[in-house]
């Protein structure tokens, strides 16, 4: 047999050789930039620096180690405490429980920052797949966050490449997510030696942008880190990506997760070509246009409307509206649209005034050329449903009374005496009673009417009331003490 017989047979057994070599054989290990935190069993690396009031807390994008924030965190050192690490299983930090998700990593990185010493409320910082993961941080430790910044984060709605589809990744949420775990319930599985010389293959040995500008001895670690063989396999059976990407869709329906703590998004942008036109110069921009700009600089700062504003934009006028030019939108399809939705009149003026303020901030800056406000022209018509009142008649009422336990039989005795509304009782705390001062019901309550209400309303007072309040508090006092 020749040599170009058995030419190609030698390369592929070299080739295996040196690829089960490279697995086998020990690497050398630099020294870690920053600690190693013991989490029970593996431990996580954590890189602080800096002197400041407030701590930034940098997550890396996904296949990302902590020295690509090198850069940044020298900035931020010199005003702040900025903390950087390494999730586990990637560079210096170990394999940990399985499966990764982003509600685990998250655990880990509050622990350990804990257990350092490094104290919160943090300033999130999230890279790519890190965006999600600080989201999800602010989600489970809202206490531990003070604001947030997303570097190029995918939205949870964002359609993606996953395992080799272009799938909207959160449509396929089918299982629940696990909770947190530790190396005594869900330990990591050794990967075996084929799956690492495979994974070994797709190894790079050079340095990419944009990791060529950082220091020669950043690159090094950068070389080393990307070239570990993986030390757990990642398969798409435990991969909760999708299940966690529609957690993190369904809380953002709600409101506002994280309440009224700044939240900065920056998106990168290769030439200056492709960065987004002025609004100014835009020519026939959309609905969609507007809403993002009335989000950004016009929204109410008091949290209840900027809710009740959000809904109505997300669930009735962005999916409907949204991508049209502003100058087709004409009143009279926005009429019959409302016309024909199945909500009432109240509901139905509240979304007409929302698309008013919309149309009057696109005039305002010159988006559309129009005298008259569009959206006036929309006529509403109909009445809201009357309720019919439901009056209890004495005995009716003690009926109810012998079904009732406290709270619930104090707080219907509170409506009768001083004639409250529902709200107005859920509203009230035990700081507004006084049992030691004897102070009354009606200088408890009264004291947050107006005076036009105090003279409408009559108060009837009630002592036996006001002893089983006095006891009713007691026992509460005592649960929430042996608690």
């Amino acid at each position: 047999m020749g040599w170009k017989a058995i030419q190609p047979a030698f390369w592929s057994a070299a080739l295996a050789a040196a690829l089960a070599a490279t697995a086998q054989s020990p690497v050398h290990e630099p020294a870690p930039l920053g600690k190693m935190v013991d989490l029970g069993g593996y431990r996580i690396h954590l890189y602080c620096t800096g002197v400041g009031k407030q701590t930034v807390v940098l997550s890396p994008g996904g296949g990302d180690f902590s020295f690509a924030w090198y850069l940044v965190q020298e900035r931020l050192q010199s005003s702040a405490r900025v903390c950087s690490y390494d999730r586990a299983g990637s560079a210096w930090s170990d394999p940990g429980p399985q499966p990764l998700t982003s509600r685990q990593e998250a655990y880990e990185l509050e622990s350990a920052l804990k257990l350092s010493g490094e104290k919160g409320p943090y300033i999130l910082v999230g890279h790519s797949i890190g965006g999600l993961v600080v989201r999800t941080f602010a989600d489970g430790y809202p206490d531990e966050s003070s604001g947030m910044v997303l570097v190029d984060a995918p939205s949870p709605d964002a359609t993606m490449g996953y395992y080799g589809t272009l799938v909207r990744v959160r449509d396929l949420a089918k299982r629940t997510i696990p909770p947190v775990q530790t190396m005594k319930t869900s330990p990591p599985i050794p990967i075996s030696d084929a799956e690492r010389a495979q994974a070994l293959k797709y190894k790079s040995h050079k340095i990419h942008p944009p990791f060529d500008r950082l220091p020669p001895e950043i690159q090094k670690l950068q070389l080393w880190a990307q070239m570990l063989p993986p030390g757990v396999a990642q398969t798409e059976e435990n991969d909760y990506t999708p299940e966690e990407w529609q957690f993190l869709y369904e809380r953002q329906q709600f409101g506002y997760p994280l309440g009224n703590k700044p939240l900065i998004t920056m998106i990168g942008m290769k030439e200056a070509e492709d960065r987004p036109t002025s609004m100014s110069v835009l020519q026939d921009p959309t609905l969609g246009a507007v809403i993002e700009a009335y989000t950004r600089e016009e929204m109410p700062e008091r949290p209840k409307s900027r809710q009740s504003y959000s809904l109505l934009i997300r669930r009735h006028i962005q999916p409907k509206w949204g991508s049209n030019v502003l100058s087709e939108i004409r009143p009279h399809a926005v009429e019959v649209w409302l016309r024909e939705m199945p909500y009432s009149p109240e509901t139905k003026r509240h979304i007409k005034s929302m698309l008013y303020r919309l149309f009057e901030l696109a005039m305002k800056r010159d988006w559309l050329e129009a005298q008259r406000n569009p959206m006036s022209l929309v006529r509403v018509k109909g009445r809201n449903r009357v309720v019919e009142k439901v009056v209890l008649t004495p005995e009716q009422m003690l009926m109810v009374r012998q079904n009732l336990d406290d709270p619930y039989l104090l707080m219907s005795e509170l409506t009768c005496y001083l004639g409250l509304r529902i709200c107005e009782v859920l509203g009230l705390m035990w700081g507004d009673f006084d049992p030691v001062e004897k102070r009354s019901f009606d200088q408890a309550v009264c004291g947050r009417w107006p005076r036009s209400r105090r003279k409408k309303r009559g108060i009837t007072r009630c002592d036996s009331s006001q002893r089983r309040l006095h006891i009713f508090s007691l026992e509460v006092a005592k649960d929430r003490a042996s608690f």
